[in-house]
C-alpha cells in the first residue's frame, strides 16, 4: 500500500464520519425545534388553566350574598 492511497482511505473515512455526524446534528436539532414547540404550547395551557382558576372571574361574589349584606345593613340604619 502507497501513502497516498492510505491518505485517501483516511480521508473517504473522515468524510463518511463528517457526513454521518452532520445527519445527526441535523436530527438533534429538529428534535430540539420540536422539544422547543412543546414547550411553549405546554406553557400556553398552563397560562391558560392559572388563568382560568386564579382569574378575576374566580374573584367574583355570589350578587344572592351582596343583596343579603344590603339587607343587613337596612336594618340596622
Amino acid at each position: 500500500m502507497d501513502i497516498l492511497d492510505l491518505e485517501n482511505q483516511l480521508d473517504e473515512k473522515t468524510k463518511l464520519l463528517i457526513s454521518k455526524m452532520e445527519e445527526q446534528i441535523e436530527s438533534k436539532d429538529k428534535e430540539i425545534d420540536n422539544l422547543k414547540k412543546e414547550l411553549a404550547f405546554l406553557k400556553g395551557q398552563l397560562l391558560n388553566k392559572n388563568r382560568k382558576i386564579f382569574g378575576q372571574s374566580s374573584e367574583q361574589v355570589d350578587s344572592r350574598q351582596i343583596s343579603l349584606f344590603n339587607d343587613a345593613e337596612k336594618t340596622v340604619i
